[in-house]
């Protein structure tokens, strides 16, 4: 996608956050609804039914190299619970300079945030993204059973906060839910399955997707770490196998742009993904340890905070 005025790249910048963190190609689909299973209600009640808590934590490579760090968490809140998911990478930046060139070291920050029901209905939905210009804040809020209202916040000297009232129900999933839905709302996911789901989309609001179950596949992952007493790094320890699929939308993206691959367990968590970070580019996220993900990273100690339920 492309960046144009101030307010379209504003908003734009918040969507590609949503992209990222949702971590599933039909967050820009565009859907077909021939021979998909509808996931209605009833359906998504039994989806939070079979939720289980817990932490991941995934490596952010480029190129080979370690760049970043993200931590998913879905845990119970009061009447019902919520799933955040961090990213933070980093990137050389060359600023000219009256000596010269000068390189360093720019954050790229990316909050997904969902608080819902113990029947799956939308309380509240936040998308933070910070490429080094500022904080961007997107925030959804369920007015009654018709209505959402969206408001979005621009970095400081980037434009004024805007805030719209739009048609949607809190049945319409954020992004970041679509793999929890398709893998607890019905069967096992298995290849060739077809799924609609009503979207919120975090900038132009919801709207009808269709996700379809492209490949399976074993993935072989660490499971724990010891520390390498002569490098003061974390090494695998043991590993573990796990069966996940791979998810993609049933048509490209709208306006182009780089997909995202994902691959999620059946619980709807993802195990590995390709995505292009914004200002950072292409990146490869994999599931594995806190020590290794977090521990080894170089920039560790710059920036992270965990999610809270609000």
């Amino acid at each position: 996608m492309h960046i144009g005025d101030e307010k379209t790249g504003l908003s734009r910048v918040g969507l590609l956050a949503a992209i990222l963190l949702c971590w599933g190609g039909g967050v820009v689909a565009m859907g077909r609804r021939q021979a998909a299973d509808h996931t209605d209600a009833h359906r998504l009640s039994d989806a939070a039914g079979r939720v289980t808590p817990r932490d991941l934590y995934f490596r952010v490579d480029q190129n080979g190299h370690q760049v970043g760090f993200a931590a998913s968490r879905l845990d119970t809140a009061e009447g019902g619970f919520y799933l955040a998911d961090y990213l933070m990478a980093d990137r050389w930046v060359t600023t000219p300079t009256s000596r010269g060139n000068v390189s360093h070291l720019r954050r790229t920050t990316l909050t997904n945030r969902v608080w819902l029901t113990n029947t799956f209905r939308l309380r509240r939905y936040i998308v933070q993204s910070d490429t080094g210009t500022g904080e961007t804040v997107i925030q959804i809020d369920p007015v009654g059973d018709t209505a959402l209202q969206m408001s979005v916040t621009p970095p400081p000297n980037m434009g004024k906060p805007e805030q719209r009232t739009v048609r949607g129900t809190p049945l319409d999933l954020a992004p970041t839910l679509l793999p929890l839905a398709l893998a607890l709302g019905g069967s096992r996911p298995h290849v060739g399955r077809h799924t609609e789901f009503d979207e919120l989309d975090p900038v132009d609001g919801p709207r009808r997707v269709t996700l379809a179950v492209a490949a399976e596949s074993l993935f072989v992952l660490p499971d724990s770490a010891v520390i390498d007493t002569t490098t003061h790094l974390w090494t695998t320890f043991t590993t573990d196998t796990l069966r996940a699929w791979r998810i993609v939308p049933d048509a490209p993206l709208v306006g182009g742009g780089a997909p995202v691959v994902e691959w999620i367990d059946d619980e709807g968590r993802l195990v590995a993904a390709a995505a292009t970070i914004p200002a950072s580019g292409p990146v490869t996220l994999v599931r594995t340890t806190y020590d290794l993900a977090h521990e080894n990273w170089a920039g560790k100690n710059i920036f992270f905070r965990k999610a809270k339920a609000q």
